[in-house]
């Protein structure tokens, strides 16, 4: 019998590759794709999950009223309790008709209650499972969680992905503190450091749920992201407001943009952060423990208000001066507020650690809460103003 040449078998063989097929897909629409999920614990010690899933077209296409009111909701929020965080998330297939997706989710809220108990007891599951990213957010809900998952129905973004895409927008503000799944698990594990992250709450809005009527129906309420949390060994112990926040991000180096209003004199101006760098030096004088934070901070003049005669060097450097102040108490308030609670968040101890090992290991290690609590520290400032905008002297009327 004659053999068939070599490029006849390749043929059949390049014939035989898509007839394979995809053997393990799973279509969309068999999904419930989670993109945001609140945890608590109940009074009987289970855990309440409550997960938010994002409707698909085709569902939303199969609605027999044939078409979306607007003020029709294009989520929903799915509700179990277990013994454990991965038992609750199993036990929401009792409710709904698909398995539940994960890489999608990009906040977790976690109530307030909860982390003030024990937050690394629901840490484990989120960081073995293989669907759940790394770098999620970590939120800590300052209302209840079931009420922020469900506010702002009307703003045509689900609770969650508003949330999540507020979050990507957080250095034009910088007025609060926030951390992902991944830098939350490293603060937690790190000599010297304590772990940190935003607050979130509900707070009403000024649209109604009733678009169409005027005046009518129920104030709608809104996510806002506002404080940061400050954790000790694991627990919450404490928050941070507006002004100690953003003195927690200057001195992490964190603080890229965001406007600064200074007092001076009789006038008001407001400083456009373009950029800082922070540096936490530690030193021994005489045996003593000292921290020195240096922190350069450059910034554009964004608003004079009611205005200046002249812009010359001289009041350039008063400016500057004045911005150095304001920044240097923001560290100062968040430090105090900080060493209030034994809370590093800052990593102060992690710069000790890293410049002093062994001494640290000796007579820091064990204690370093109480230390921190009673350390001193100085900080030298330097503000730069390297933008005027468009005009050097305010307007006035003749």
């Amino acid at each position: 019998m004659k053999k068939l040449p070599r490029l006849t078998y390749l043929f059949f063989l390049a014939l035989l590759l898509p007839l394979s097929g995809c053997w393990d897909k799973t279509e969309v629409e068999n999904l419930n794709i989670v993109i945001g999920a609140a945890v608590d614990r109940l009074p009987t010690g289970q855990l309440r999950i409550i997960c938010q899933t994002v409707d698909q077209p085709q569902r939303q296409m199969s609605n027999p009223n044939g078409s979306q009111g607007s003020g029709s909701i294009n989520y929903h929020n799915w509700l179990a309790t277990g013994y454990t965080l991965f038992d609750a998330i199993h036990r929401l297939t009792l409710v709904a008709p698909h398995r539940f997706y994960w890489p999608h989710c990009r906040v977790i809220i976690i109530s307030e209650q909860l982390a003030r108990q024990d937050i690394v007891s629901i840490l484990d599951f989120l960081e073995r499972d293989a669907e759940i990213k790394r770098s999620m957010w970590i939120l800590i809900a300052r209302d209840k969680p079931e009420d922020i998952l469900a506010a702002g129905t009307q703003n045509k973004l689900p609770p969650a992905r508003l949330l999540a895409e507020s979050l990507d927008i957080r250095h034009c503000n910088s007025w609060y503190a926030v951390s992902r799944l991944n830098q939350f698990m490293r603060q937690l594990s790190t000599p010297g450091r304590e772990a940190f992250t935003a607050g979130v709450e509900s707070v009403p809005g000024l649209m109604r749920r009733d678009l169409q009527a005027a005046g009518s129906g129920p104030d709608l309420h809104e996510p806002r992201l506002t404080h940061t949390a400050l954790f000790r060994s694991g627990q919450l112990v404490g928050w941070l407001n507006e002004q100690q926040s953003r003195g927690l991000l200057w001195l992490l180096g964190e603080v890229k943009k965001g406007i600064v209003p200074v007092k001076l004199n009789e006038n008001m101006i407001s400083f456009e952060v373009v950029g800082s760098q922070s540096k936490i030096e530690p030193s021994l004088q005489d045996g003593e423990l000292e921290i020195n934070i240096s922190l350069k901070v450059d910034a554009n003049i964004g608003e004079v208000s009611p205005g200046l005669e002249k812009l010359d060097s001289a009041v350039i450097k008063e400016l500057e001066a004045a911005l150095s102040e304001h920044v240097r108490q923001d560290i100062t308030a968040a430090l105090a507020a900080m060493q209030s609670l034994g809370s590093d968040a800052a990593g102060l101890g992690e710069a000790v650690y890293r410049q002093y090992p062994a001494r640290w290991q000796e007579s820091y290690a064990g204690n370093w809460p109480e230390i921190f609590s009673s350390l001193s520290y100085t900080i030298d400032v330097h503000s730069r103003v390297r933008g005027l905008g468009r005009i050097n002297i305010s307007p006035r009327p003749l």
